[in-house]
């Protein structure tokens, strides 16, 4: 099954990551864990039934809780599903001013989040929590079905919080889809050198395996590749 979000990673890069972590994760039964879901894409494309997912952006978190719900087009869709930049401008701006009176939990919020996603070149959040991007005359809004969907997720549990608050046993076996370095996440915040040593010292505290995406930086890989070897850590673009 096909994430649910707009990936921008190549099929080349997915395909390293969805090889390894066959390799990685060997029994089929296992929980599949990762702190850092984001788009999900090894669930999805493996169709992992029993997953534990933590993500820090709420609006992530909000679509997958509506979609495990079974109730994601329960009412049908509750926004224009036209793609013109005329059409993207009202869903942007219907999409902050919800933001913007704190209501997020809502069935409409995490349709305009999946819109945003496939109808814009990139999405990042302000620190208000204002969507900010630029409209993609390109972008399509895929056909889900949606009530795969729901099944398929049935067994995964979804947090949101900081990787460090976590619910995760010490022996526990992660999936690590370590962020970019420099460039911007959830809340306008770009992570640098330093949040990447924190995440390596959180990793090399656990007793448990780990295995790790990153994007290529030298200054990354060098960190990463002294803690494993270059036996556990892989670059993704």
């Amino acid at each position: 099954m096909r994430p649910l979000l707009r990936t921008t990673r190549s099929a080349d890069a997915l395909n390293i990551m969805l090889t390894a972590v066959e390799d990685f994760l060997p029994d089929d039964g296992m929980t599949y864990i990762e702190p850092f879901c984001g788009l999900a894409e090894i669930p999805f494309e493996r169709e992992i039934g029993n997953c534990s997912l933590n993500d820090n952006n709420p609006y992530i978190i909000n679509l997958y809780r509506w979609v495990k719900s079974g109730k994601f087009l329960e009412n049908d869709w509750l926004i224009t599903q036209k793609t013109d930049l005329n059409n993207w401008a009202k869903n942007r701006t219907k999409f902050n001013k919800l933001v913007s009176k704190g209501t997020i939990d809502t069935v409409e919020v995490a349709q305009l989040t999946f819109y945003l996603s496939h109808i814009s070149r990139f999405c990042n959040y302000g620190t208000n929590g204002a969507f900010i991007g630029v409209h993609d005359p390109n972008g399509e809004l895929p056909d889900i079905d949606w009530d795969a969907a729901a099944a398929l997720m049935q067994n995964w549990e979804l947090s949101l919080g900081e990787y460090t608050d976590f619910a995760v046993a010490e022996s526990d076996t992660l999936v690590v889809n370590a962020p970019p370095i420099y460039v911007q996440q959830w809340n306008n915040v770009a992570w640098d050198p330093s949040d990447h040593q924190a995440l390596f010292d959180w990793l090399e505290s656990r007793s448990g395996r780990a295995i790790v995406f990153h994007r290529k930086r030298s200054v990354i890989q060098k960190l990463y590749a002294d803690w494993t070897e270059g036996d556990r850590v892989f670059q993704v673009v």
